[in-house]
């Protein structure tokens, strides 16, 4: 069946099949007439979320996700090349390159416009795309793509959208999206101007996730002119909510590659910053949690706070899950007791209810006290997670409590967390372990971990 349509570009539309069998038939204004699965127009619509993309995003993204159909004389890449010509060549999509480093992008083209518009993806006659950047600042630009696209994928290959999880992935674009932006009361007539303009925006149900892509190439001054930004706008809108996430570019991707020289696992740039966050005071400001990762964990971190894994809310379960598993395991030749609102049995007045521990156990064995422990719940790149332990570790030092403290258990979701997470000091009195280790090797001698500056040495508590 065959419909005239009104969307500007296309003349005739048809629809065939059903479910993932499921084909659109555009025929355009100029001539051009193309077939469309459903995840064509995913593509286009990912395309006018992020504006422009490389065709490796768009390799990656489909390589993933999809199985592209080839036959064994021709290479994948090169049939992902050849349907992005055919796009090309129907008008779909339109090719950029970057003169600089001779890197192929892909922007819509007028029928890929007229297409979403036909769906109501966009507004009517709304044709903005992001300019490509000079060479000083490509692998900015990259970085920010190529994060986006490991976390969609993540998304998708997670079925997120099972568990009920919202959002919206908002360009920092002036007509794609309302910025969050000064309102001057006494002048409203005056144009507005943003507080602050992240490199993404993602917008959940609970407020907004904002993407800052750091290639260390700034000095600290400009990441401060940032929080001061972030600072000034929850002063006149304290009821909102916002994550604010530093990811700092490394060479660890083996994929996506960058022009510039940024070093592998690396450390002292993320901690930096969650320290100059720190002396801000900036992670105290009710509502707003900072975090600071690095390329690859950055797609699962922006998923854990999609998901609200992130902040975490049952902090107790957690301690007692754990006080239950470590009591339970044969090989952890301790009796573990959780000691219950005991807080002011152990913390001096002068100790800001904010910064204590989780938990606390009662080691013992064969009946006897061993020691007494503080329980912290750490989230990945977490800020405040960072200042906690630090103050926890140096109170533990001290010897500034009550009663005795031998030390603190650090205790992350998954293993992986904690790898991903670095600190810059020694915390000499902190074990740190990963809670699914625990709970999947039930019987192995629980593995925790110490930091000495940025270095992981795993210690294996015997008894």
């Amino acid at each position: 069946m065959q419909t005239e349509l009104l969307v500007p570009g296309i003349t005739q539309y048809r629809i065939e099949g059903e479910d993932e069998q499921k084909e659109h038939k555009f025929i355009f204004t100029d001539g051009n007439q193309t077939w469309l699965k459903e995840r064509d127009i995913e593509c286009l619509k990912w395309l006018w979320d992020i504006k422009i993309l490389s065709l490796k995003n768009f390799k990656y993204y489909t390589t993933q996700l999809y199985n592209v159909e080839y036959d064994s004389n021709r290479k994948r890449d090169e049939v992902i090349k050849n349907r992005f010509q055919r796009f090309r060549n129907r008008g779909l999509i339109e090719k950029l390159v970057h003169k600089a480093t001779k890197t192929v992008f892909f922007k819509l083209g007028k029928n890929g416009y007229s297409v979403l518009e036909f769906f109501g993806y966009i507004p009517p006659g709304e044709r903005y795309y992001a300019e490509l950047k000079n060479a000083e600042k490509i692998d900015h630009f990259n970085a920010i793509r190529n994060t986006l696209i490991k976390t969609i994928v993540q998304i998708k290959k997670q079925n997120l959208a099972d568990e009920n999880m919202e959002y919206d992935a908002i360009g920092p674009y002036p007509l794609s999206s309302k910025m969050i932006e000064q309102h001057n009361e006494k002048e409203p007539e005056k144009k507005q101007l943003a507080f602050f303009k992240p490199d993404w925006i993602l917008k959940t149900k609970n407020g907004f996730l904002n993407i800052e892509v750091d290639t260390g190439k700034q000095n600290l001054g400009v990441i401060n002119a940032k929080i001061n930004n972030y600072l000034d706008y929850f002063e006149h809108n304290p009821g909102g909510v916002h994550d604010v996430m530093f990811v700092v570019v490394d060479n660890d991707d083996t994929y996506f590659e960058y022009t510039g020289e940024y070093g592998k696992k690396r450390k002292v740039r993320p901690v930096n910053i969650k320290e100059l966050i720190i002396n801000r005071i900036a992670h105290k400001v009710p509502n707003i949690n900072f975090y600071v990762t690095t390329m690859l964990p950055a797609p699962t971190l922006i998923v854990n706070l999609l998901k609200g894994y992130y902040p975490i809310s049952n902090r107790s379960e957690h301690v007692k899950s754990v006080a239950a598993a470590l009591d339970r395991n044969p090989s952890f030749n301790y009796e573990v007791e959780l000691l219950e609102n005991v807080n002011d049995d152990y913390y001096f007045a002068e100790v800001d209810p904010s910064m204590y521990a989780d938990g606390i156990y009662r080691l013992s064995k064969n009946g006897q006290e061993y020691e007494t422990v503080l329980v912290k719940v750490m989230e990945e790149g977490s800020t405040s997670c960072y200042d906690e332990i630090v103050y926890l570790n140096d109170l533990v030092n001290k010897k500034m409590f009550k009663k005795k403290v031998d030390r603190v258990i650090a205790i992350y979701r998954h293993q992986k967390e904690l790898e991903s997470d670095y600190f810059n000091v020694s915390l000499n009195k902190v074990w740190f372990v990963g809670k699914d280790l625990l709970f999947n090797n039930p019987t192995e001698p629980p593995a925790f971990y110490q930091f000495e500056g940025t270095k992981k040495e795993v210690q294996l508590i015997e008894g």
